[in-house]
C-alpha cells in the first residue's frame, strides 16, 4: 500500500559565518510529498505500546519508564527523568543537547549535555509553559492509546552524518474510536542540525482546539504552525520572537 508523505524540512539560518541555532531562525527550506516508510528495526520506547485510553496523551516516555506532570512543576520547581542518549551532539537554541524523552502528545523533549537529566514541569502542553525545549505536536485535545498505538526510535549513521528519527505510530486525537489514526516523525540530522517532520497523509481534525507544529527553545522562544487558517500562527511568525 502506497503511503502520502508529507516532509517538512527545517534548517538553521547561517548568520555572520557560524550556524545561529535559536529557534526564530528556523525556516522552511523544503515541503515535499513521497511515500511515507515507517522504520524497521526500531526501538519501542518505554511502555508507549501498553498504555490505553486518554492517559496516553498525558505521559512522557524514556527507555524504561512513564511519567506525568503535574501543574506543581514549574521552572523554579522542575522536575526530572532520565533521558535516552541521542547519539549525538544535536545544537538547537544556542544550546547542545545529548538525550531526550517523548510526550504522548507528539513531540520531543530535549536534555542538556551537561545535566543529567531532562527538565520537566508545567503542563504538557509544552509550548508556553515547562522547561526542556521541544519539538513536534503540542495540543490541548486527549490522544489516546489504542492497540497500535507505540513510540520508537531508530539512530542511524555515524559522526558527522549521524541522525534519530522518532517514529509516533497509530496516534489517536480528540477520539478513542477516530475515523483514521495517524503516523509521523521526527528527524535529527547532526549534520547542520537540521530537522525534518515526515507525515503519513495527516489532517488536522477539524473540530481540534489549538492544535500546533513546531519547536521552543530552551529561553522559551517559539516557532510554531497552527491549523491551517488559525491567523497569526503561520510559520513565518514566532509567537514570542520576531517574524523570521
Amino acid at each position: 500500500m502506497r503511503k502520502i508523505l508529507t516532509s517538512l524540512l527545517l534548517c538553521a539560518a547561517a548568520i555572520g559565518g557560524t550556524m545561529a541555532q535559536q529557534v526564530e531562525f528556523y525556516d522552511f527550506e523544503a515541503e515535499v510529498t513521497g511515500t511515507y516508510s515507517p522504520l524497521e528495526g526500531a526501538t519501542v520506547i518505554g511502555m508507549s505500546d501498553k498504555v490505553k485510553g486518554d492517559a496516553f496523551g498525558k505521559l512522557l516516555f524514556n527507555e524504561t519508564d512513564t511519567t506525568g506532570l503535574s501543574e506543581e512543576y514549574s521552572t523554579d520547581n522542575p522536575a526530572y527523568m532520565e533521558g535516552i542518549p541521542l547519539g549525538f551532539d544535536f545544537r538547537f537554541g544556542g544550546k547542545v543537547y545529548d538525550k531526550f524523552v517523548v510526550s504522548g502528545q507528539g513531540y520531543v523533549l530535549f536534555g542538556e549535555k551537561e545535566s543529567p537529566e531532562v527538565a520537566i514541569g508545567g503542563t504538557n502542553l509544552q509550548i508556553s509553559i515547562g522547561i526542556a525545549p521541544w519539538l513536534g505536536i503540542a495540543t490541548y485535545d486527549p490522544v489516546f492509546g489504542l492497540d497500535g498505538t507505540k513510540i520508537s526510535y531508530k539512530k542511524e549513521g555515524t559522526s558527522p552524518d549521524a541522525s534519530l528519527t522518532v517514529e509516533f505510530s497509530g496516534m489517536a486525537y480528540l477520539s478513542e474510536t477516530p475515523e483514521a489514526t495517524f503516523n509521523y516523525q521526527i528527524k535529527l540530522n547532526e549534520n547542520g542540525s537540521s530537522i525534518e517532520m515526515l507525515f503519513d497523509g495527516f489532517t488536522i481534525p477539524e473540530d481540534a482546539f489549538q492544535w500546533y507544529l513546531g519547536m521552543k527553545d530552551g529561553f522559551g522562544s517559539t516557532h510554531y504552525r497552527g491549523p491551517e487558517g488559525d491567523e497569526g500562527k503561520e510559520w513565518s511568525e514566532t509567537s514570542k520572537s520576531a517574524a523570521v
